[in-house]
């Protein structure tokens, strides 16, 4: 595991391509998080696919949201006891197809979606790493699918336990009105098989009863692996508080952080400071 002091994003020519970032590129790019978060998409090329970076919201993480790291770890969120976050989307084109990896928070989702000139119909699929609200709220517009024909892709141990656990349907009525507006465009997948478009479920449960990461070729969408970068890209036994089974989302984010450093991953987080990419994940953890 490599220390460091500040977390810095950083996306190599050589390995992404990168296009454009809604500014003039150099050979290397440097995210920066914007303080208009309307402004928050990236483009960039990976071989033959275009992916695009969404931010539907900027904030951070507070330390209390991690109550067992020590004095030493929380030197990491001074001056003021938080980590930088987002939320995050990505958008793939692949293949002839519109695939959307989580749909934030709904904030601004419509927004870039318009600014991309990006029409809801022109989504084929939307992969959800899990159901929490910041991951799902964008499927809704008011109480309708704001994507008409997009298939809604969920794990069937996440969808199963969001739709049959009264406690966890009290606390998240999104579900029920997500299952309402969708019906039956939503379908399950089971983990280590393929699902659509080349993509490949993975199990990362911890987080959440069926919490998923996503590969597709080089790339590894994290979903909730992490929440603050500045502390868990260092300490992957630290769990923040959102994480349901603490012994699993630990053995999943240690798991995940070695595959992804060993196997020379492109990583897509949702949490992640914006856009969200971490291209040589051995720079953090080996």
């Amino acid at each position: 595991m490599k220390q460091t002091s500040t977390y810095l994003v950083v996306i190599l020519l050589t390995i992404l391509g990168i296009t454009s970032c809604q500014s003039n590129q150099q050979e290397k790019y440097q995210a920066e998080l914007p303080s208009d978060t309307t402004g928050g998409i990236c483009s960039m090329t990976i071989g033959h696919w275009e992916l695009i970076a969404l931010q539907d919201a900027h904030f951070t993480m507070k330390a209390s949201l991690f109550p067992d790291a020590d004095s030493i770890m929380l030197q990491k969120m001074e001056p003021a006891k938080e980590a930088d976050a987002s939320c995050n989307m990505f958008l793939l084109k692949k293949e002839g197809k519109n695939i959307l990896f989580d749909a934030g928070c709904g904030y601004s989702l419509a927004d870039k979606m318009e600014k991309l000139n990006i029409s809801p119909e022109a989504i084929d699929y939307v992969m959800i790493t899990h159901l929490h609200g910041d991951h799902i709220g964008g499927l809704l517009q008011g109480d309708s699918a704001y994507f008409p024909r997009a298939e809604i892709w969920v794990s069937e141990a996440e969808w199963r336990a969001w739709t049959t656990d009264s406690l966890l349907q009290q606390n998240n009525p999104l579900v029920a009105k997500i299952q309402t507006a969708y019906q039956n465009r939503i379908q399950n997948f089971e983990f280590g098989k393929p699902v659509v478009a080349g993509i490949t479920a993975l199990n990362a449960s911890g987080h959440t009863p069926g919490h998923t990461v996503f590969e597709v070729g080089n790339l590894l969408v994290f979903g909730d692996i992490l929440h603050a970068a500045d502390l868990q890209l260092e300490n992957p036994f630290l769990c923040a508080t959102y994480d349901m089974d603490k012994v699993k989302a630990i053995n999943a984010r240690v798991m995940f952080y070695n595959y992804a450093s060993q196997n020379s991953k492109i990583v897509l987080g949702m949490h992640l400071p914006f856009p969200g990419i971490i291209s040589d994940f051995s720079q953090y953890w080996e």
